[in-house]
């Protein structure tokens, strides 16, 4: 069976696709991922895993309007559907990964074996015709088509199911990355960051790590506060891309470190090196995405800090709660209460060891092969 995983959005900024990718790799020949954005630093990730990589990048240079980008996309399209067509009465499914990648493909994808995986949660979505001016059309109707609708969290798979009038539940694959290095304290490649990472540790302290996007729905600035003004033993360090308002609060402070950006799978070699882990998720009302993507979050973090065995500290999310108080994986805290981030701390400087094997025997249990072989069997059996 062939399998083509499309994706509109850069790798570098969606890890779980690299996980999809190599899973798929170990039990088909035949695996193709078509991108439409340029992913030229996985050159070699490709070749090494034998990944078929086709990049369809804007080859028609016009000036930005209406008709050109029309054409453009119009042109692009013929060329992604050509390849989908090779393999059209053969074995296979055409795999998306966001909500972006089905928008740009457009209501044909319909007509063929798909497979939709939303990586956030949305309400409702209109997808841009083909044709100038003709009615937009709803995502959910290409959702209703789908061989298979595919969510990370379980509660956003009833919610998705309930908004668009699912007739089956979405499928839940979680973003386990199976790429998973485990063992601690990795080299570094990156100079700058392993630097400062070797001048925390040569200091004597401890590393807590934030790694990821920090903005409104992801504001730490509390709970760096709080540590950093009462307790000398950690370094916080944040690896990603900071809101320049948050960034302003925070980069005057001492045990602060901003650490460059990291191509994924490469930020686990840093993030090897934390004692802690953070993850923030707040509901902010905004006009693309719904406030219940923060409370329903499905973070990669989860799985990437547990497993190293590193506890982590999080704010109240429903998503959260059930996995931090039946596994015992870390302290759930009110980021804007200086008492509650004392005693998440406390909790986890006074069990550490306990905390941290909880974290590895959680990530142990997580089966990314068993869940994704379950949503492909289903496909497959759905198409006889």
């Amino acid at each position: 069976m062939t399998i083509i995983v499309f994706q509109h959005e850069p790798l570098t900024s969606l890890p779980p696709t690299i996980s999809l990718l190599l899973s798929f790799r170990k039990k088909y020949d035949n695996v193709i991922f078509i991108s439409k954005s340029n992913n030229s630093s996985y050159l070699h990730f490709f070749e090494e895993n034998k990944i078929e990589y086709k990049e369809i990048i804007d080859k028609i240079k016009l000036r930005y309007g209406i008709l050109p980008s029309f054409f453009e996309r119009l042109y692009n399209l013929r060329r992604i559907y050509k390849i989908f067509n090779i393999y059209r009465n053969t074995p296979h499914i055409i795999w998306t990964t966001t909500e972006g990648s089905v928008a740009y493909l457009g209501m044909r994808i319909s007509n063929y074996n798909h497979v939709m995986q939303l990586m956030e949660l949305y309400e409702d979505i209109y997808i841009k015709s083909r044709v100038p001016l003709k009615k937009k059309v709803r995502i959910a109707t290409i959702a209703k088509k789908a061989k298979a609708v595919v969510v990370p969290e379980y509660n956003r798979a009833h919610i998705q199911k309930a908004w668009w009038g699912l007739s089956i539940l979405p499928f839940i694959l979680h973003n386990i990355p199976v790429y998973h290095p485990i063992k601690k304290n990795l080299p570094i490649q990156d100079k700058q960051a392993r630097q400062i990472v070797n001048s925390i540790v040569n200091s004597g302290k401890k590393i807590i790590l934030y790694q990821g996007i920090i903005n409104k729905q992801r504001n730490i600035s509390p709970i760096i506060e709080e540590i950093t003004s009462k307790n000398s033993l950690y370094s916080i360090c944040i690896m990603g891309l900071v809101d320049q308002d948050i960034l302003s609060k925070i980069e005057k402070n001492k045990d602060v470190y901003i650490l460059p950006w990291q191509i994924p799978p490469h930020h686990l070699e840093i993030t090897s090196w934390a004692e802690i882990g953070i993850m923030i998720y707040e509901p902010v009302n905004a006009s693309w995405r719904t406030p219940l993507n923060a409370l329903f979050c499905a973070p990669n973090k989860l799985f990437e800090y547990t497993g190293f065995g590193i506890p982590i500290i999080t704010n109240d999310c429903p998503s959260l709660r059930l996995d931090f108080e039946l596994s015992n994986i870390g302290s759930i805290v009110d980021i804007n209460n200086p008492e509650s981030i004392k005693i998440g701390l406390k909790k986890i400087e006074s069990n550490y060891n306990t905390i941290s094997k909880c974290c590895v025997s959680f990530f142990e249990k997580a089966n990314y092969i068993e869940e994704l072989n379950s949503i492909v069997n289903y496909v497959t059996s759905k198409g006889k």
